[in-house]
């Protein structure tokens, strides 16, 4: 910005100074015609005539600075709004620009016009140079999905569809599969039906799956890392949370679904297989706790108008919370392990969002990781022998520490003993030879007495005689 206002101010010193010389130019020019030829007025002349050219240059360079400035912020705006990877926009953001083609590189990546003008929506692939996007229908053309990699242009995928409402792309974390949400009305029905078109990438040909949903759709969530994804379909009370598994060999399996589930948001951790079922704001703040390896549901809790959930990059710890931008009171944040068990709460006034420090990338290449899933059950048992050194380490402590008191009440014991022994005939003297520390040292003053108590009486009739 700062570049853009110093060449706009250059322009506006240039075009004084041009104004003051042309004034100049014209005095002269008087001069001449009254006066009649004069070298020493021609010379003069022809240096204004000069300097205003050049000033004329350095105006024109300094609006084309602020121009090319003005453009790429606009570029950079353009490239924040889109979905796109960092390391693709560094091409455009690299990219010279000029007056004549100032965003060339990009009109020639995306589709044609014709095309482009009746694109609905798009989505960057976040593992590849692929976008995905979907064209509306056009009287008797249909809907189509178009898969285009980047930047050849080249469509590598159109899968055409009918009767299209809407679409809804989405894609997997390392861009493996694209879902694709589709709305319809088929002809003659009135009530929308949805089915999922599951594109699956790194397929020759890329393969297209259809899942086809008799409900409507409220929720939709891909595992963070894995080929599993969760659906929440239906309508409330009656709202089920759908688990499938996309397994090698083209089949979609549905691994469970659960019934009557008070949910409306899909959570997943950031390692995958364990997820968070959340029914926010209106829902109460229901909360399920479901490990997807066996589709079981851990813990189920709540915490009463949570507005927001927040899983730690490590996926151990999950935080809910009650936000003062959705609700002016209860403002709290809830700490969870992943299997739903609550570690603490904390209430704050005015209380708004909390997010996670992210963790740093990993040290450790991706063959070092494969190493050590491969040899975990080795390292377990490294681990596990040296907990158990930690633990007899601690249990030898507490024990000398026990003995230590032991020893101590010993000799205090010991002490008193002795004492009591040394005092013990003196005791007898005073209390007239009777020893009052023993039970039967005067059995002669015992008085003996017994006490009957009624407690019930039972009539139980024999019959005649």
């Amino acid at each position: 910005m700062a570049k853009a206002y110093s060449a706009a101010g250059r322009a506006t010193s240039t075009l004084h100074a041009i104004a003051i010389l042309q004034f100049h130019q014209a005095k002269a020019l008087k001069e001449l015609h009254e006066g009649g030829p004069d070298p020493g007025v021609m010379q003069e002349l022809c240096l204004m005539t000069d300097l205003a050219l050049r000033l004329t240059k350095v105006t024109a360079w300094a609006f084309g600075q602020a121009m090319s400035t003005m453009v790429i912020q606009e570029r950079h705006l353009v490239l924040n709004l889109v979905e796109m990877r960092d390391t693709d926009k560094v091409h455009f953001l690299d990219a010279p620009s000029s007056q004549a083609i100032l965003f060339d590189d990009m009109s020639r990546t995306l589709p044609s016009s014709s095309r482009w003008s009746r694109s609905r929506d798009f989505s960057w692939s976040p593992g590849d140079n692929l976008i995905a996007f979907w064209v509306s229908e056009d009287k008797d053309i249909p809907a189509r999905v178009m898969l285009m990699q980047f930047p050849s242009r080249l469509e590598i995928r159109v899968c055409n569809l009918f009767n299209v409402v809407d679409c809804k792309l989405h894609w997997q974390r390392q861009g493996d599969y694209l879902f694709v949400k589709v709305d319809r009305t088929p002809r003659g029905i009135q009530v929308v039906v949805t089915n999922f078109e599951i594109f699956r990438m790194r397929e020759k040909q890329v393969l297209v799956d259809v899942v086809e949903m008799k409900e409507s759709i409220i929720a939709f969530a891909w595992e963070t890392n894995g080929n599993k994804f969760a659906v929440l379909h239906g309508e409330s009370p009656r709202i089920n949370a759908s688990f499938y598994h996309i397994k090698s060999n083209s089949k979609i399996e549905l691994i469970k679904m659960f019934d009557k589930q008070q949910a409306n948001s899909i959570f997943w951790s950031p390692l995958g297989q364990f997820m968070v079922l959340a029914g926010l704001r209106r829902m109460n703040g229901a909360l399920a706790f479901v490990d997807t390896s066996d589709c079981t549901i851990m813990n189920i809790a709540e915490h009463y108008m949570a507005s927001d959930v927040e899983l730690d990059p490590t996926g151990r710890y999950v935080v809910t919370y009650v936000s003062w931008w959705s609700h002016k009171v209860d403002n709290a944040y809830w700490l969870w392990t992943f299997q739903g068990h609550l570690l603490q709460k904390n209430s704050k006034d005015r209380f708004c969002q909390l997010l996670w420090r992210p963790c740093p990338p990993t040290l450790l290449s991706p063959e070092q990781i494969k190493v050590i899933k491969k040899n975990l059950k080795k390292y377990s048992k490294i681990f596990e022998q040296k907990d158990r050194l930690s633990l007899s380490k601690a249990s030898k402590e507490l024990v000398d520490k026990c003995r230590l008191m032991m020893e101590e009440y010993r000799q205090y014991r010991g002490s008193d003993t002795q004492m009591y022994n040394q005092q013990r005939d003196l005791s007898l003297q005073l209390r007239g030879g009777v020893d009052t520390d023993e039970l039967d040292s005067n059995v002669e003053d015992w008085e003996e007495e017994t006490i009957e108590f009624f407690i019930s009486e039972d009539i139980i009739p024999v019959g005649d005689l």
